[in-house]
């Protein structure tokens, strides 16, 4: 430990003269990322690939090859967590890519120096934790959204990352995202199979209202389209999508036209009454003299009778 201490207050005197070395060396030196903040693992990568070189006193091959392999992995994780504000699906991609990085400070690890195993652990510990902190931010903002198509997106971004990382939550997430895009696919096909058989509906309705009985027809038209229109405003509002506005609009146009339809079939027979009253009145009269007569004639027999 304190031979390390030691070794990390002379890395600012250059000790190399191996061009190659030197220059890796001095890109190490100047690599600055507030990934390396975020992540310790990542800033444990850089300074103890430096003192690993220190450390040697010289550069071997394959001691070049991995201080470079570690230099390279470190820019990857510098553009990941540049582009994660932006595009994290392209943040995940790009750490994805890293994974070259690993596998070789993996593979040339044993032959490059003590401290060199211990460099590829971290450098994959760092990779592993940054894809699951990303998985975990968008799965908590999955159970956040506004819709369910949001939520989909969010579940994507998260599966991306745990595959990436190979993690076992992986799994969990792609079944749940199954079961969410069939039930969404399922409700939004209903929801605009019966938007678009409420448009028709309430635009017949409409034309049926124009015509002086009009009302008699556009009645039972206008409640089918009511009763379209509810179901697609219930499923695009369950979603939370745009859509249900406009799906609303509609079914309040098709509760007027219920409402209108009815006021008109009340004055239609409201108006009937009134042409069939005196018709009604004159029958009743018709009716009562014929009963006056019988009851004339009945009496008149009964006298005779008599």
């Amino acid at each position: 430990m304190h031979a390390r201490v030691v070794l990390l207050l002379l890395l600012s005197f250059p000790l190399l003269s191996a061009q190659e070395c030197q220059n890796v060396l001095e890109s190490l030196r100047d690599f600055t990322s507030p990934a390396l903040s975020e992540y310790p693992e990542l800033a444990q990568v850089r300074s103890d690939t430096m003192l690993l070189i220190y450390s040697q006193g010289g550069c071997s091959e394959k001691l070049q090859e991995f201080a470079a392999a570690g230099l390279e992995f470190l820019r990857k994780m510098d553009a990941a967590y540049a582009e994660l504000s932006s595009s994290p699906r392209e943040a995940i991609r790009t750490a994805s890519s890293a994974s070259e990085e690993l596998e070789r400070l993996e593979k040339l690890a044993p032959g490059a120096g003590e401290l060199a195993p211990g460099i590829a652990a971290d450098a994959r510990s760092g990779w592993r934790r940054f894809l699951e902190d990303v998985g975990e931010a968008h799965y908590r903002r999955a159970g956040e959204a506004g819709s369910t198509s949001e939520e989909i997106s969010e579940l994507e971004v998260v599966l991306l990352a745990y595959t990436a990382a190979d993690s076992p939550r992986a799994v969990m997430v792609e079944e749940r995202l199954r079961r969410l895009r069939e039930a969404y696919t399922e409700d939004m096909r209903v929801a605009g199979a019966a938007l678009e058989r409420g448009r028709g509906y309430l635009r017949e309705a409409e034309g049926r209202m124009r015509t002086p009985a009009g009302a008699l027809e556009a009645y039972p038209v206008a409640r089918d389209a009511l009763r379209e229109l509810r179901v697609a405003e219930y499923y695009y509002r369950l979603h939370g999508e745009r859509v249900a506005g406009e799906a609303a609009g509609l079914r309040a146009r098709a509760e007027e036209l219920v409402s209108e339809s009815r006021r008109g079939i009340l004055k239609l027979f409201g108006v009937l009454v009134l042409l069939l009253a005196p018709l009604a009145a004159y029958l009743q009269g018709v009716i009562g003299a014929w009963r006056r007569d019988g009851d004339e004639c009945r009496l008149g027999a009964e006298l005779m009778g008599t």
